[in-house]
This record gives C-alpha cells, structure tokens and sequence, in this order.
C-alpha cells in the first residue's frame, strides 16, 4: 500500500513538472533573446478579426509623428491630437484639445478601418527591449458593442503609410472644422511655457563665476547689472521664448528670428525656467548658463534654509 502511495506521488510530481515544461516552453516560443535583448512577439486573446459593429466611441492612434484620441461621451465628441516638431519652434508643433462640432469623424475612421483591414492581426503586441521611443506605433479602437481593436510594435508600423496618411487627414480635417489647425499658432492647448512681459517684472539676480547679476525688467524696459555697473538699458523682445535685444543687428534689413537681433553686453540671451527662475546665455566666451531668482523669491529660499 504504501509503494502505491509512493507511485501516486511521483507520478503527480512528474505531472506537474509536465505541465510547467510545458507551459514555460511555450511562452518562451514566442520571444527571442538577440543581442542581450528579449523580443516579445504575441497575439492576445479575445481580440476578434471580425469585429460586427460600426459603432466607434474611442479611438487612439500613436506613433512618432503624431498621437490623435477621439471619445464619444454622451453624444459628445472629445478630440485631442498632438504631433509636429517640438524643439525646433517652427510653428509645426500642435496641442489640440476640443469637443468636435459633430461626429463625423467616428464614420471617417470606421472607413479607414474597413479599407485597410485594420481589424486584421487584431490582438497583436511586437516589443523589443531596448529601443528608443518613435519607432512603432499603437492603435486602439473601441465598440459600443465593447468589441475592440488593438495592436502594438516599438520596431515598425502595424498599419500601412496610406491608412497612417488617411488617419492623420481626417483629424486635420476635423480640427480646420473647428476653427483650429495642426500648426503652434492655432493650438487651443498652450503649447511652450514661454516668458511675457507681465512674468517679468521686478528684479531678478544670481551669480556667474563669480560676477553678480541684477536683471530689472520694467515694462517693455530692462537694465542689467554687472557686479553693480550698469551693462545695459535697452527695450527687449520675446520671440520663440528667448527675451532678446530690441536692436537689430546693422546688416539686417529684414529680422526674422533672434538671431538678427543684437546680444546683450553682459550676456548674450535670457529665457524663462518656472514660475521663479529666468536663464541667462553667456554664448560670447563660455557657453554657459546661469539661474536668476526674482528677488523675493531668492529672499524665501534664504530663510529656508536657514
């Protein structure tokens, strides 16, 4: 009887260890070990090919270029879309946020979807661990009849150019009907956190090996001062954020950016940090920076830390 025993439990254990063999060789049939990375390479349960409504009320698609949402709410259309070049301050990058003036664009994309197949390979996921964001792209989609769509990859597009192309154009296409566009200027959603004439007011000071700083800025007028010798009272400008001379450069006829405009003569440009600190550029000799507090801020920062 108790060899019987003996043989149950080993026979149980030998199951067991089947089964977790079994389970661990199939998850690892979908990932590949390349170059100290993992790449993950799976299909999800419960996402259909054949999705039977037409009804959409969410869609979100993602990749490196742009990020558009749109969610029906009480038969209200809420659409947001981002994209464009951050960094270069070229008027390209967009922040909109809005309710559309109809539903249409749910149609429009149901259209896409059906075109290119968009359904096909639904619950598909490609990852692989170590790339850089832009790459791939997400689509999400989902049903009033709560059947979704959803596929991801960080290394290309699960979608083709054209429906990439068709998906873009009818968000452009909604926000020209909104009164809004897909530029900087036209964004309804503030897109830099830029300095204006009312944040600068007041005196701001801090120090650069060694020299102290005093920047007064009254109305369109600022001085600056240098170890308490006054470098410069002139008019300033803001454009694309940097707080420059008022003075063109004397070859200039026609100024378009900062650079047409003179530096200033302790330092070269400023720019707003948060709520509480400007920068200045010292670009002439050193290409370094430096923090100015507004003066009574600095004064609070003092007694904290007292």
């Amino acid at each position: 009887m108790k060899k019987n025993n003996i043989l149950i439990i080993i026979v149980i254990i030998l199951f067991i260890i089947g089964i977790i063999v079994y389970f661990k060789v199939k998850g690892e049939n979908n990932m590949e070990y390349i170059d100290g990375g993992v790449v993950k390479n799976r299909r999800l349960e419960g996402y259909n090919e054949d999705i039977k409504s037409k009804e959409i009320i969410k869609f979100a698609y993602k990749n490196g270029e742009f990020n558009v949402f749109c969610e029906l709410k009480d038969n209200v259309l809420h659409v947001k879309s981002t994209g464009g070049n951050y960094s270069n301050r070229d008027n390209s990058y967009f922040k909109l946020d809005y309710n559309a003036k109809d539903n249409s664009l749910l149609n429009k994309l149901q259209d896409i979807i059906d075109k290119y197949q968009i359904s096909k390979n639904n619950g598909y996921e490609y990852e692989v661990s170590g790339l850089p964001e832009g790459y791939g792209d997400t689509i999400n989609v989902l049903y009033k009849s709560n059947e979704k769509i959803y596929k991801y990859s960080n290394q290309s597009h699960n979608l083709n150019e054209e429906s990439i192309k068709e998906i873009y154009n009818v968000f452009y296409e909604c926000a020209k009907e909104n009164d809004l566009d897909f530029t900087t200027s036209k964004s309804n959603i503030k897109v830099y956190d830029d300095a204006n004439i009312d944040y600068l007011q007041g005196t701001w000071i801090g120090t650069h090996f060694g020299n102290k700083y005093k920047v007064v800025f009254d109305k369109d007028n600022v001085k600056i001062y240098k170890n308490n010798e006054l470098t410069d009272n002139t008019k300033y400008l803001i454009i694309n954020g940097d707080i420059i001379t008022d003075k063109v450069k004397k070859d200039v006829d026609n100024p378009k950016d900062k650079y047409d405009y003179e530096e200033f003569n302790s330092l070269s440009i400023m720019k707003k940090k948060n709520d509480f600190t400007i920068v200045a550029y010292f670009m002439k000799d050193s290409y370094s920076t430096c923090d100015l507090l507004k003066e009574k801020e600095k004064i609070v920062l003092i007694i904290n830390n007292i």
